[in-house]
């Protein structure tokens, strides 16, 4: 059983002696234990709201609510200063995603989290993404994504235990776009590479999206390259070459967002991933003239 601690205990006790109004000393009357652990919000500038979390292990939120406390004021003060001070923890069931961030609040997949009791360091990746609140630019979703699996990488508590790493490089199939673990190992090879005694890619790129001046032409400016020669770089010729001609594929409506030509032939999924199109990531296409698209 779990201990139960209390601030304003009282006890009463009933001695079975005859009556009798004469005084009783009672001189070795001791208690055992050790004193409650500090709670980890202890002293913190910041709070955090918690609801949904009593169908779950109570030690798992907890694990939980201190791994917010140990991380969220380190990536403040590296990222953000001006990040909010509350932020919201929320336990429910929806199962589509394990977890996902809206403005200062944090949702959590109470089935995902059932079947992951050690993947507590799923807060570090969601609260990157209220650090991130504030942009000014249009910043990729692979660069949002990313950048929160690089800052897991560093700064998560349990990812060995938990048995969770990004890649060690390049893998044939890969695309930076597709965020998340293969694009934070991407950043940590820019680092290595191109930025050594420099600010990491990601803190700079963070910089440049709260200022308003990123665009397409950032990884030119931080590396000297742009980011497809990067990419190819990266892995070491491995990655096939962007098409410059035929049919385009746009991740946005109406011919908008990042896009990617492909040349006459037949993909499956992970020959379009490989060259960018991601899977469910199509919105529109652009089909010149001679061209046809099964």
């Amino acid at each position: 059983a779990l201990p139960i601690y209390y601030s304003d205990l009282v006890v009463q006790l009933i001695l079975n002696v005859p009556s009798s109004n004469a005084p009783y000393l009672i001189d070795n009357l001791s208690f055992s234990g050790a004193p409650p652990p500090t709670d980890c919000s202890t002293g913190s500038p910041f709070t955090l709201v918690v609801t949904g979390e009593e169908t779950l292990d109570p030690e798992f939120v907890e694990n939980m609510r201190c791994t917010f406390f140990t991380v969220y004021p380190d990536l403040v003060a590296r990222f953000n200063p001006s990040a909010p001070t509350t932020v919201g923890m929320h336990f429910v069931e929806e199962d589509t995603y394990p977890a996902w961030a809206i403005g200062s609040d944090t949702y959590y997949s109470i089935p995902y989290m059932v079947s992951s009791p050690l993947g507590t360091d799923v807060v570090t990746h969601e609260i990157m993404h209220v650090i991130q609140g504030g942009y000014v630019s249009d910043v990729p979703g692979w660069y949002i994504e990313g950048s929160a699996d690089y800052v897991r990488d560093v700064y998560g508590i349990r990812n060995v235990e938990a048995g969770w790493s990004i890649p060690s490089g390049y893998g044939p199939g890969q695309h930076y776009r597709q965020g998340y673990g293969e694009t934070a190992a991407f950043f940590q090879w820019i680092d290595a590479t191109y930025r050594r005694n420099q600010a990491p890619v990601v803190d700079a790129v963070d910089d440049l999206a709260r200022s308003g001046s990123y665009s397409d032409g950032t990884w030119q400016s931080l590396t000297g390259y742009d980011i497809q020669t990067l990419w190819s770089q990266y892995s070491g010729g491995q990655a096939p070459l962007p098409a410059t001609s035929g049919v385009r594929f746009f991740q946005h409506s109406n011919y908008e967002g990042e896009a990617s030509y492909l040349g006459v032939g037949s993909y499956d999924v992970a020959d379009l991933i490989a060259r960018g199109v991601l899977n469910d990531w199509v919105a529109s296409i652009q089909i010149p003239t001679g061209f046809t698209v099964t």
